[in-house]
């Protein structure tokens, strides 16, 4: 199973938006929406408690200017931001039916302003984490709010992956506009499995490496004592005339030490950049 909420998430409302699927066995997939407002923390808010009070909530609400991200329901129900396609309910089409409101117009596509940020990779990691195929099966975006953009209902019944709004049959919206797909999908991507890693996992190894560091930097700095001190010994030895009385050996050692941490301490520092090999287990 793939995530339900997403823990970089704020909740939005009271958590609970709709109910089950009605075609678990069909593929998995997202709607991306507009809400043809501006952005910012007010729109946020405000944008965010009328589509709770009209009962239009997505899963998803996202601010493409300050990466904010907000979830109203699990993942593995359905939303309220779609309109029926005859008997079709295309909200509850699909394992899941993830859809995003995007806090911005059709008209001026968000890719072409946005900065998407850990949050953004938290959404696009939780979306793959349902199998969700990084494809939009229903072809081209609507351009304008005239162009009659594909509507298929085979193919929006039978093939996973991403559509916009203009995609979805029964439905007359032409959001989210021309935004970049292959840009959307990029900025999801980061670097090998660093979608799959949730905060958890991203803290326990945070402090693994805390602890390497630690250990690495006290290895270095006793490595450096030591051969501080032999080097003060073997000095003391290779002078025939010195009198090697044992004040004269601690203050020789002592100084040996002193010089080579001076010379030699090594500051080693281990910083984890959201990277792991293992895919969190759903």
């Amino acid at each position: 199973m793939g995530e339900i909420w997403i823990p970089e998430a704020e909740r939005l409302g009271s958590g609970s938006i709709g109910g089950a699927m009605d075609t678990p066995n069909a593929p998995p997939r997202v709607v991306w929406h507009t809400t043809e407002s501006g952005a910012g923390d007010a729109a946020f808010t405000n944008v965010g408690a009328y589509l709770s009070s009209a009962a239009s909530e997505p899963h998803i609400l996202y601010d493409p200017t300050t990466d904010r991200l907000g979830q109203y329901g699990p993942l593995n129900q359905s939303a309220r931001a779609l309109r029926n396609a005859g008997t079709v309910r295309t909200n509850r089409t699909g394992r899941v039916c993830i859809q995003i409101e995007v806090l911005a117009k059709a008209s001026t596509p968000f890719t072409g302003y946005w900065k998407p940020g850990k949050n953004f990779r938290a959404l696009l990691r939780a979306i793959r984490s349902w199998g969700v195929p990084d494809e939009w099966p229903a072809g081209r975006l609507a351009q304008s709010y005239s162009d009659d953009s594909p509507r298929p209902l085979t193919v929006w019944q039978t093939r996973g992956g991403h559509y916009g709004h203009s995609n979805i049959p029964g439905n007359d919206h032409w959001d989210p506009g021309a935004i970049d797909t292959a840009a959307l999908l990029a900025a999801g991507t980061t670097t090998d499995q660093e979608q799959w890693m949730t905060p958890d996992d991203k803290a326990y190894l945070e402090r693994w490496f805390g602890s390497l560091n630690a250990m690495a930097w006290g290895n270095k700095n006793d490595l450096a004592a030591l051969t501080g001190a032999i080097a003060a010994l073997t000095k003391l030895v290779a002078a025939a005339d010195n009198d090697l009385d044992e004040d004269g050996v601690r203050a020789a050692v002592r100084q040996g030490v002193t010089e080579a941490l001076a010379a030699s301490t090594v500051d080693v520092d281990v910083t984890v950049h959201d990277k792991t090999t293992t895919p969190k287990a759903g």
